[in-house]
């Protein structure tokens, strides 16, 4: 879902499901997957035509973002350093 729907990078796939996987998505407006060989492959083949147009081109873009984001964060004075030593000072490994 994350993947998917909140960071907008990736696909998720809906009629790979089975069991309790096949009851209605309510954040999909209640779709209700089949779980079929042949939604699987209906499923599949938009997702491939969709990953080279234009809303594939967004989610690369939004990878290279999120990509840079992470690079900057754990960079020497980043985010993520700042906020580890801020834990080791916590707990008293410093």
């Amino acid at each position: 879902m994350y993947i998917a729907d909140v960071h907008d990078i990736g696909y998720e796939l809906f009629n790979v499901r089975n069991d309790a996987g096949l009851k209605p998505i309510l954040r999909r407006n209640n779709y209700t997957p089949l779980g079929t060989v042949e939604s699987v492959r209906e499923e599949f083949t938009q997702v491939i035509e969709s990953a080279f147009g234009a809303e594939g081109e967004r989610k690369r873009k939004n990878v290279e973002r999120m990509r840079d984001e992470i690079r900057e964060s754990w960079a020497p004075g980043g985010k993520c350093w700042k906020e580890l030593g801020k834990l080791f000072e916590l707990i008293e490994l410093e």
